[in-house]
Protein backbone atom coordinates (compact mmCIF):
# COMPACT_ATOMS: atom_id res chain seq x y z
CA UNK A 1 0.00 0.00 0.00
CA UNK A 2 2.60 2.16 0.79
CA UNK A 3 4.38 1.84 -2.55
CA UNK A 4 1.45 2.36 -4.64
CA UNK A 5 1.09 5.76 -2.35
CA UNK A 6 4.88 6.35 -2.96
CA UNK A 7 4.55 5.88 -6.84
CA UNK A 8 1.06 7.58 -6.77
CA UNK A 9 3.29 10.90 -4.70
CA UNK A 10 5.76 10.45 -8.04
CA UNK A 11 2.54 10.82 -10.95
CA UNK A 12 1.39 13.53 -9.30
CA UNK A 13 5.09 15.15 -8.86
CA UNK A 14 6.09 14.67 -12.05
CA UNK A 15 2.86 16.09 -13.32
CA UNK A 16 2.77 19.32 -11.48
CA UNK A 17 6.31 20.25 -12.63
CA UNK A 18 5.49 19.35 -16.27
CA UNK A 19 2.73 21.43 -16.49
CA UNK A 20 4.56 24.27 -14.83
CA UNK A 21 7.50 23.55 -17.45
CA UNK A 22 5.39 23.84 -20.18
CA UNK A 23 3.45 27.22 -18.68
CA UNK A 24 7.09 29.18 -18.04
CA UNK A 25 7.27 28.35 -21.97
CA UNK A 26 4.24 29.19 -23.00
CA UNK A 27 5.47 32.78 -21.03
CA UNK A 28 8.58 32.93 -22.22
CA UNK A 29 10.60 32.40 -18.86
CA UNK A 30 13.10 29.48 -20.02
CA UNK A 31 14.90 29.53 -17.35
CA UNK A 32 12.19 28.95 -15.09
CA UNK A 33 10.91 26.28 -17.30
CA UNK A 34 14.09 24.35 -17.60
CA UNK A 35 14.17 24.39 -13.24
CA UNK A 36 11.51 22.50 -13.35
CA UNK A 37 12.54 20.02 -16.11
CA UNK A 38 15.95 19.58 -14.14
CA UNK A 39 14.02 19.16 -11.21
CA UNK A 40 12.45 16.23 -12.48
CA UNK A 41 16.34 14.22 -12.86
CA UNK A 42 16.20 10.96 -10.46
CA UNK A 43 12.38 10.95 -9.98
CA UNK A 44 11.84 10.32 -13.81
CA UNK A 45 13.24 8.21 -16.51
CA UNK A 46 16.64 9.96 -17.65
CA UNK A 47 14.47 10.69 -21.54
CA UNK A 48 11.58 12.03 -19.67
CA UNK A 49 13.91 14.74 -18.08
CA UNK A 50 16.64 15.14 -21.43
CA UNK A 51 12.71 15.31 -23.35
CA UNK A 52 11.52 18.29 -21.07
CA UNK A 53 14.95 19.93 -20.69
CA UNK A 54 15.63 19.84 -24.96
CA UNK A 55 11.71 20.76 -25.55
CA UNK A 56 12.37 24.34 -23.70
CA UNK A 57 15.83 24.29 -25.69
CA UNK A 58 14.16 24.43 -28.70
CA UNK A 59 11.94 27.14 -27.62
CA UNK A 60 14.86 29.82 -27.55
CA UNK A 61 16.89 29.81 -30.37
CA UNK A 62 18.35 25.75 -30.23
CA UNK A 63 15.38 24.27 -32.34
CA UNK A 64 17.65 22.01 -34.75
CA UNK A 65 20.29 21.05 -32.34
CA UNK A 66 17.61 19.71 -29.38
CA UNK A 67 15.68 18.23 -31.96
CA UNK A 68 18.87 16.45 -33.39
CA UNK A 69 19.77 15.81 -29.70
CA UNK A 70 16.43 14.19 -28.85
CA UNK A 71 16.16 12.09 -32.27
CA UNK A 72 19.66 10.88 -31.08
CA UNK A 73 18.31 9.77 -27.44
CA UNK A 74 15.67 8.18 -28.65
CA UNK A 75 17.31 6.03 -31.50
CA UNK A 76 15.99 2.58 -31.31
CA UNK A 77 14.62 2.82 -27.73
CA UNK A 78 10.87 2.45 -26.88
CA UNK A 79 9.56 5.53 -26.31
CA UNK A 80 6.23 7.33 -24.66
CA UNK A 81 3.61 9.38 -26.46
CA UNK A 82 5.18 12.92 -24.96
CA UNK A 83 8.54 12.53 -25.96
CA UNK A 84 7.11 11.64 -29.73
CA UNK A 85 4.84 14.75 -29.26
CA UNK A 86 8.05 16.96 -28.61
CA UNK A 87 10.00 14.99 -31.63
CA UNK A 88 6.80 15.95 -33.79
CA UNK A 89 6.12 19.09 -32.77
CA UNK A 90 10.05 19.92 -33.13
CA UNK A 91 9.99 18.48 -36.63
CA UNK A 92 7.17 20.23 -37.47
CA UNK A 93 8.40 23.63 -36.61
CA UNK A 94 11.69 22.98 -38.74
CA UNK A 95 9.26 22.56 -41.78
CA UNK A 96 9.78 19.05 -41.99
CA UNK A 97 6.40 17.68 -42.11
CA UNK A 98 6.72 14.21 -43.11
CA UNK A 99 9.21 13.36 -40.39
CA UNK A 100 6.97 14.84 -38.07
CA UNK A 101 3.99 12.63 -39.53
CA UNK A 102 6.42 9.31 -38.90
CA UNK A 103 6.77 10.60 -35.02
CA UNK A 104 2.95 10.31 -34.70
CA UNK A 105 3.16 6.35 -36.67
CA UNK A 106 1.26 3.98 -34.53
CA UNK A 107 -0.80 6.78 -32.27
CA UNK A 108 -4.37 6.03 -31.95
CA UNK A 109 -5.93 10.12 -31.82
CA UNK A 110 -8.85 9.07 -30.42
CA UNK A 111 -7.32 8.61 -27.49
CA UNK A 112 -4.36 11.67 -27.34
CA UNK A 113 -4.59 14.52 -25.53
CA UNK A 114 -5.65 17.52 -28.29
CA UNK A 115 -2.55 19.26 -28.63
CA UNK A 116 -1.35 16.18 -30.15
CA UNK A 117 -4.27 15.99 -32.67
CA UNK A 118 -4.22 19.53 -33.52
CA UNK A 119 -0.29 19.01 -34.66
CA UNK A 120 -1.49 15.89 -36.49
CA UNK A 121 -3.83 18.22 -38.63
CA UNK A 122 -1.43 20.98 -38.76
CA UNK A 123 1.11 18.63 -40.23
CA UNK A 124 -1.57 17.45 -42.51
CA UNK A 125 -2.01 20.61 -43.61
CA UNK A 126 1.44 21.45 -43.95
CA UNK A 127 1.78 18.33 -46.32
CA UNK A 128 -0.98 20.41 -48.33
CA UNK A 129 -3.59 17.12 -47.12
CA UNK A 130 -6.94 19.15 -46.29
CA UNK A 131 -8.94 16.24 -46.78
CA UNK A 132 -7.31 13.87 -44.44
CA UNK A 133 -8.01 16.73 -41.93
CA UNK A 134 -11.91 16.87 -42.67
CA UNK A 135 -11.97 12.87 -42.75
CA UNK A 136 -9.91 12.35 -39.36
CA UNK A 137 -11.17 15.24 -37.10
CA UNK A 138 -14.73 14.77 -38.01
CA UNK A 139 -15.41 11.31 -36.84
CA UNK A 140 -13.28 12.19 -34.10
CA UNK A 141 -16.93 13.63 -32.97
CA UNK A 142 -20.41 13.48 -34.69
CA UNK A 143 -21.57 17.11 -33.28
CA UNK A 144 -19.56 20.18 -34.20
CA UNK A 145 -20.65 21.46 -30.77
CA UNK A 146 -18.48 18.84 -28.96
CA UNK A 147 -15.18 19.86 -30.83
CA UNK A 148 -12.42 21.49 -28.87
CA UNK A 149 -11.90 24.94 -30.10
CA UNK A 150 -8.66 24.20 -31.98
CA UNK A 151 -9.78 20.94 -33.64
CA UNK A 152 -12.74 23.15 -35.15
CA UNK A 153 -10.75 25.46 -36.16
CA UNK A 154 -8.05 23.00 -38.17
CA UNK A 155 -11.34 21.68 -39.34
CA UNK A 156 -12.30 25.04 -40.70
CA UNK A 157 -8.65 26.32 -42.12
CA UNK A 158 -9.09 22.45 -43.94
CA UNK A 159 -12.49 22.91 -45.05
CA UNK A 160 -11.19 26.94 -47.06
CA UNK A 161 -8.48 25.00 -48.41
CA UNK A 162 -10.60 22.86 -50.19
CA UNK A 163 -12.34 25.58 -51.42
CA UNK A 164 -15.37 24.12 -51.92
CA UNK A 165 -18.78 25.27 -51.38
CA UNK A 166 -18.95 23.39 -48.40
CA UNK A 167 -19.15 26.00 -45.21
CA UNK A 168 -20.32 23.59 -42.26
CA UNK A 169 -16.59 23.83 -40.06
CA UNK A 170 -16.55 27.62 -41.31
CA UNK A 171 -19.90 28.44 -40.30
CA UNK A 172 -19.48 26.30 -37.18
CA UNK A 173 -15.92 27.90 -35.89
CA UNK A 174 -17.70 31.31 -36.53
CA UNK A 175 -19.87 30.85 -34.19
CA UNK A 176 -17.45 29.51 -31.73
CA UNK A 177 -15.32 32.51 -32.31
CA UNK A 178 -18.25 35.05 -31.80
CA UNK A 179 -19.26 33.31 -28.45
CA UNK A 180 -15.60 33.49 -27.63
CA UNK A 181 -15.53 37.07 -28.28
CA UNK A 182 -18.44 38.04 -26.10
CA UNK A 183 -17.30 36.24 -23.13
CA UNK A 184 -13.78 37.93 -24.10
CA UNK A 185 -12.41 34.41 -23.53
CA UNK A 186 -8.01 35.02 -23.24
CA UNK A 187 -8.00 31.16 -22.89
CA UNK A 188 -9.10 30.86 -26.34
CA UNK A 189 -6.65 33.72 -27.84
CA UNK A 190 -4.19 31.29 -29.76
CA UNK A 191 -7.41 30.06 -31.71
CA UNK A 192 -8.67 33.58 -32.31
CA UNK A 193 -5.67 34.80 -33.40
CA UNK A 194 -5.21 32.30 -35.86
CA UNK A 195 -8.75 31.56 -37.06
CA UNK A 196 -8.38 35.48 -38.08
CA UNK A 197 -5.30 34.72 -40.11
CA UNK A 198 -6.35 31.36 -41.42
CA UNK A 199 -9.95 31.38 -41.90
CA UNK A 200 -11.36 34.98 -42.12
CA UNK A 201 -8.56 37.41 -42.72
CA UNK A 202 -8.38 40.41 -40.44
CA UNK A 203 -5.11 41.78 -39.37
CA UNK A 204 -6.07 43.69 -36.12
CA UNK A 205 -7.94 41.49 -34.53
CA UNK A 206 -5.64 38.90 -35.68
CA UNK A 207 -2.84 41.16 -33.60
CA UNK A 208 -5.26 42.04 -30.96
CA UNK A 209 -5.46 38.26 -29.66
CA UNK A 210 -1.96 37.18 -30.54
CA UNK A 211 -1.01 40.00 -28.06
CA UNK A 212 -3.42 38.94 -25.71
CA UNK A 213 -2.15 35.75 -26.22
CA UNK A 214 1.79 36.50 -24.55
CA UNK A 215 -0.25 37.99 -21.51
CA UNK A 216 -2.22 35.38 -20.15
CA UNK A 217 -1.09 31.57 -22.07
CA UNK A 218 -2.60 28.27 -20.71
CA UNK A 219 -0.37 25.65 -20.57
CA UNK A 220 0.11 22.76 -23.54
CA UNK A 221 -1.08 19.74 -22.75
CA UNK A 222 2.30 17.61 -23.13
CA UNK A 223 1.87 15.80 -19.28
CA UNK A 224 1.73 12.42 -20.37
CA UNK A 225 4.83 10.29 -20.78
Amino acid sequence: RDLVRSRGLGDVYKRQHLLLANLYMTQGQFELAKQHCLALITRVSTLTASTCVLDVQSQHGNLLRSYQSLVKLTNNKPIGLNTKHVLAEMSFRLQNYTNALKHLENINLVNSPVSLIALWADIQLGLNKPQQVITKLSNLLKESHDLEDALLLRLAIAEKKLNTTQYKWQNAMKQRVELREIRHDSFHASDLANYYIHVQPNKSKALYWACLLYTSPSPRDRTRS
